[in-house]
Order: structure tokens, then sequence, then C-alpha cells
């Protein structure tokens, strides 16, 4: 074995191509920056995307509760807006008099656990027992909100709802009389 001065091994050395380099190059940092910016973006795009579903929401949820007055008076019928947090639906119903206000024709749905709500989830803040619904009667006048026992003794319900993935948020307060007020 004599060292032969000529061999790959050190032409490789003499050129630098063997040598380690124990920082990143410009490259490489323009590539991971880069990386960085578009992940970033992606996230911020998602966030922004969240609040405007939870917004758009609680509109809808605003809008069929100011609806149902409308849709009493137009059929001279009483009108139930039930809100089930068990199964994240709320369904407007409409019914020719007080006395069978169990059945009724189905008017709208907002279904949170499908279609463009499913990300969107809400809870009502009185802990009342679920489902419950807002009565109307034919003047679109609100006569309370009825429980499986009766009438509640609550004139406002609180609803919050909230983005499971990005943790945004807004709280509608409706009362009995389709009063709606929104809180980001």
């Amino acid at each position: 074995g004599a060292r032969r001065t000529g061999d790959a091994a050190s032409i490789c050395h003499a050129r630098g191509m063997g040598y380690r380099h124990r920082g990143f190059t410009l490259l490489e940092v323009l590539v991971v920056i880069a990386v960085l910016a578009v992940l970033l973006g992606l996230l911020a795009t998602r966030l922004r995307t969240g609040g405007l579903e939870v917004d758009q929401a609680v509109q809808r949820l605003a809008r069929t509760l100011e609806r149902a007055t409308v849709h009493a008076v137009d059929r001279n019928a009483f009108v139930l807006v039930t809100v089930d947090e068990t199964t994240q639906r709320i369904e407007v119903t409409r019914h020719p008099d007080a006395s069978d206000l169990a059945n009724g024709t189905q008017v709208s749905v907002l279904d949170f656990s499908s279609g463009d709500l499913e990300r969107l989830s809400f809870a009502v803040a009185e802990g009342l027992s679920s489902p419950f619904s807002f009565v109307f009667d034919p003047r679109g006048v609100g006569q309370g909100i009825l429980v499986s026992s009766g009438f509640a003794a609550i004139d406002v319900i609180t609803v919050t709802v909230a983005h499971e993935d990005s943790g945004h948020q807004a709280t509608v307060a409706l009362n009995r009389y389709a009063a709606v007020e929104v809180t980001p």
C-alpha cells in the first residue's frame, strides 16, 4: 500500500469536494423560508375561513328566527323553532292550531351535523333540556319557550356557535319575541 498522489480521494479533497460544511447555504435557507411562508398562508386562510363560517351561521340562525315570525303571519299558523343541541339541528315547523304542537309541517332546517355547517357546532348557555322550541302564534308574536314539561320561565336564550378547527365563535341572544342580538 503505497499512497498514490493521483487517486480520486486526494483529488476530491484537494478541490474541496470532500469537505463537510457546518452551516446552511443561502439556497437552503431560502427554500425553508418559502415553505414556511406557504404553510403560514394556508393556516391564515383557514383561520379567516373559520371566522367567516361562524359569522354566516350566526346570521342564518338570526334570519331563521325572524323568518319564522313572518311565516306564522303569512300562513296564519303557529310556528315552532325547535333547537336540538343533541342532534345539532334547528328546525322550523308550521302547525295549523295550538292543539297539536307535536305534529307539524317542516318549513326549514339548519343542520350543524352535515353540509356546509358540519365544522360548526352550537351550545345553549341556559342549560335547558334539549330539544326546546320558540313558539310563535299566527300574529307572529312569541308565546314563550316550550320545553318537555311546558313553557319555560325564561325569555332569552344564548346560543354560542363555534368553529371546531379554528376556535372562532360568536354568541346569539334570542328572545321569545324573535329579537336577535349577535355578539362576536
